[in-house]
């Protein structure tokens, strides 16, 4: 969703349009951004938003109380009141009101209910354009990294979201060439864990959001060699899990942002060896499926986060089993996407957040069978990218979130086919809700 852009601010007293470009004479030196006001048929200057994410506000939690105080007074129309995780509807008559920097509810929480409040304290912001706590700029883009073509890939191509036709761009590349690499982020950086070339490797490379040209940093290390293994997140924790080095494995190795050197720590594990297994998260929960231990399986491990040590709950099951699958999210539902399960598949598998137990469901599918992929998503959109099927592909599959039924598109292209492949983004749901 985008939140209120409605503003007030300077108005351009002289500007010209020629062609597809406003001239502005009067620009602001400071850090603003340009919008239409619609109540005084204008373009005007204002300055970028900033976001507070998932406030706890004060006031007694004790089934009498119903009113509650934020830390600042939110730009009108943007707060977000959520009671235990469900979105509260604002308006006289409905779950709560506000004015300023109170909050009133029509039913007063009960004893051991969560109250949080997301909300907006500066105007001119489009979620779509800045990302995190940090405030930093940030348009969206999705990543893949490494994989094998001929040989070894270090190659980074991005895509920009809303992506729907044409061919990624080569921006960049890892530090040196890799396949059978994890991949996650957080709202202001993306990283590349462990992998394969002519050995099993440990190396965690990180690149900068909006990254377009370059070469990653090598900033540190897991705690071991791994590959084939799968990436999540929190808003402040990335994590490997799973993988192959001389045996299974059932590692789960965890990373403070922003990490920039150092060992990621051990914290604990899966419920069981795996590799060849998919991630995804919601901002509580990140997601271990399927995988393959001696045998193909279907398996859905949970950690709760901040996970920092113990086993991964298996809360579930792939209605198939699977393995060398994509996995991506959006804020309600965790997507399963291709593999192979005895044979290359197209399957596209959803599962409803909080996920704790049942079996995903079969929502639709690819627009072609294929495995060896990777996934990514913005806040309206999975991705799903290269892979294997007969022979290395370059296609770039996309569904339409909340994706329940049907075929994804074929909306485009990597810069070159290939497989082994991992992907990350920039858009962050558990700061932001975008």
């Amino acid at each position: 969703m985008l939140l209120n852009t409605q503003i007030r601010g300077a108005q351009i007293e002289d500007a010209s349009i020629s062609g597809s470009h406003l001239l502005s004479i009067n620009s602001p030196s400071d850090d603003y951004v340009l919008s239409w006001d619609s109540d005084e048929d204008k373009f005007k200057w204002y300055p970028k938003a900033t976001v507070v994410a998932n406030e706890i506000p004060t006031g007694a939690i004790n089934g009498t109380n119903k009113t509650f105080t934020i830390s600042q007074s939110p730009l009108e129309d943007t707060e977000e009141v959520y009671l235990n995780g469900l979105l509260q509807e604002p308006g006289t008559g409905n779950d709560y009101t506000i004015s300023d920097d109170t909050i009133t509810f029509v039913d007063a929480p009960e004893t051991g209910d969560v109250v949080t409040v997301s909300y907006l304290i500066h105007q001119g912001f489009n979620p779509a354009y800045n990302s995190g706590s940090s405030g930093a700029t940030n348009v969206p883009y999705g990543y893949n990294i490494g994989g094998y073509d001929a040989s070894y890939s270090s190659i980074i191509d991005r895509i920009t979201f809303p992506f729907d036709s044409g061919t990624a761009t080569h921006v960049g590349n890892l530090s040196d060439a890799r396949y059978y690499v994890a991949g996650c982020n957080s709202s202001d950086y993306g990283y590349s864990m462990g992998g394969n070339r002519a050995s099993r490797l440990s190396t965690i490379d990180r690149i900068i959001f909006p990254f377009d040209s370059g070469t990653a940093t090598h900033v540190g290390n897991l705690s071991g060699v791994t590959y084939n293994s799968a990436g999540c997140n929190s808003g402040n924790y990335g994590y490997c899990m799973g993988g192959y080095s001389i045996n299974h494995l059932s590692t789960i190795d965890r990373i403070t942002f922003p990490f920039d050197s150092g060992t990621a720590s051990h914290v604990g594990n899966l419920s069981g060896t795996r590799y060849g297994v998919a991630g995804c998260n919601s901002s509580d929960y990140g997601y271990c499926m399927g995988g393959y231990t001696n045998q193909l399986i279907s398996i859905i491990d949970r950690i709760t986060f901040p996970f920092d040590s113990g086993t991964a709950s298996h809360v579930g099951n792939l209605s198939g089993v699977r393995r060398n699958v994509a996995g991506c999210n959006s804020s309600d539902y965790g997507y399963s996407i291709g593999g192979y399960g005895g044979a290359q598949t197209s399957t596209i598998y959803r599962i409803t957040f909080p996920f704790d137990s049942g079996t995903a469901s079969h929502v639709g599918n690819l627009s072609g069978a294929r495995y060896d992929v990777a996934g990514c998503n913005s806040s309206d959109y999975g991705y799903c990218m290269g892979g294997y099927s007969n022979q290395l592909i370059s296609i770039i599959d996309r569904i339409i979130f909340p994706f329940d039924s049907g075929t994804a598109s074929h909306v485009g292209n990597l810069s070159g086919a290939r497989h082994y492949v991992a992907g990350c983004d920039g858009t962050d749901f558990v700061n932001l809700f975008v």
